[in-house]
């Protein structure tokens, strides 16, 4: 008993020695955690989840994930390399690459098929693109990569975005933010659907702090989503939003591992398991949700779609409803067209009328003559 006690800890420490030096927190890989009771608080949120899929399930809506890369995973099947901007420019490939497991985990909260444990994704039955755009260990990504995403996204016919790496810039940095303004624009015009996440406030002055305006969230027409740490109560790194937003869950007690073909409840750092929580995990919920509510309802405007969700969430800290969001008679929009008029022909409306015209011709001498005739004899009398 002794030996093979020994075995195991020379086999366990063996297996975290081999692990790249170069891979960070996020990179190693996953391991399960026991649920804690914040962990059982998320659990019960996913419980919704059969009750959606018998309503909608993403059945032929495409969902661009813009992020460090999504891992191949027996429960992603429907999941499209969509290219990578982490040399500086695009490449066709690399999108399906994640060192950093982010990305994959997003895909697995959006898209992950059902198997012996719980993880589901909100939309098992939608497609997936994606689109590496920042890593950990390569590079960071810059408002124009961003802006090169989203319009690659719209170029592979993406029906929703969802944007998890955000970026934070100091409210008194300028930034030109022109390429990244067209590239919504576009995203909007095309019928395409952006979700972002809030941002994680950690305080640093390095990081993302309340006041810093974050990209692309505080844009008119980005869903931004917040995080809560319980049904009731914003998460206290949730960044605030100049626009109004809606709000999910941070906390997902585990996800579809980067790196094995299982699941895994956190990243390793330091032989410390990290859990999956911030705003970042809250994104991709509501972006499952917008592809239901885009094979629910087809022909509904970003616009639309965006208001369903607002208008159909928690008035108090705006946590999503996707019931409501999906079963909820909700009006269109008023849009304004342009109406186009045909010119009148003079001719040809005669031609057509003619008849019209000279009955009522004819009418109008009659009654005139009875008229004259009348005041002629009352005259004579």
């Amino acid at each position: 008993m002794k030996t093979t006690g020994i075995i195991a800890i020379v086999l366990a420490v063996a297996w975290y020695c081999a692990l790249p030096e170069s891979v960070s927190a996020q990179q190693r890989c996953a391991v399960s955690a026991p649920l804690s009771d914040e962990q059982q608080s998320a659990s019960d949120h996913w419980q919704v989840l059969p009750e959606l899929h018998r309503i909608a399930t993403g059945r032929g809506v495409t969902v661009a994930v813009i992020d460090t890369g999504i891992s191949p995973h027996p429960r992603l099947p429907r999941l499209i390399d969509g290219g990578s901007y982490l040399s500086g420019s695009y490449t066709p490939t690399g999108g399906l690459h994640d060192c950093d497991a982010h990305g994959t985990v997003v895909a697995s909260i959006i898209a992950g098929q059902p198997g012996p444990d719980p993880v589901l994704g909100v939309a098992p039955e939608s497609q997936l693109i994606s689109i590496q755009q920042t890593s950990n260990t390569a590079a960071s990504g810059t408002v124009a990569s961003l802006a090169h995403a989203i319009h690659t996204a719209i170029d592979q016919h993406a029906q929703i975005i969802n944007i998890s790496v955000v970026s934070c810039v100091a409210s008194n940095h300028a930034v030109d933010d022109a390429v990244l303004v067209e590239a919504l624009r576009r995203a909007e015009e095309s019928g395409t659907v952006v979700v972002s996440a809030a941002g994680n406030a950690t305080g640093s002055t390095d990081d993302c702090v309340h006041g810093a305006r974050v990209f692309p969230a505080h844009y008119p027409t980005v869903l931004t989503v917040g995080a809560l740490k319980d049904p009731y109560h914003f998460a206290d790194y949730s960044m605030p939003s100049p626009f109004p937003l809606v709000s999910a869950l941070g906390y997902v007690p585990a996800a579809l591992a980067h790196d094995h073909p299982g699941i895994s409840g956190g990243t390793l750092n330091h032989r410390s398991v990290y859990p999956f929580q911030g705003t970042s995990f809250a994104a991709p919920y509501v972006s499952g949700v917008a592809a239901l509510i885009k094979q629910r309802f087809p022909a509904e405007s970003p616009e639309h779609i965006r208001q369903r969700i607002l208008m159909s969430s928690d008035p108090t800290v705006g946590k999503i409803n996707p019931v409501h969001a999906l079963t909820m008679e909700f009006p269109a929009p008023r849009t304004h067209h342009q109406v186009k008029v045909k010119p009148l022909h003079r001719q040809k409306f005669i031609r057509e009328h003619a008849v019209e015209v000279i009955f009522w011709g004819l009418v109008v001498l009659i009654l005139t003559e009875v008229i004259q005739h009348k005041r002629a004899k009352k005259k004579r009398e």
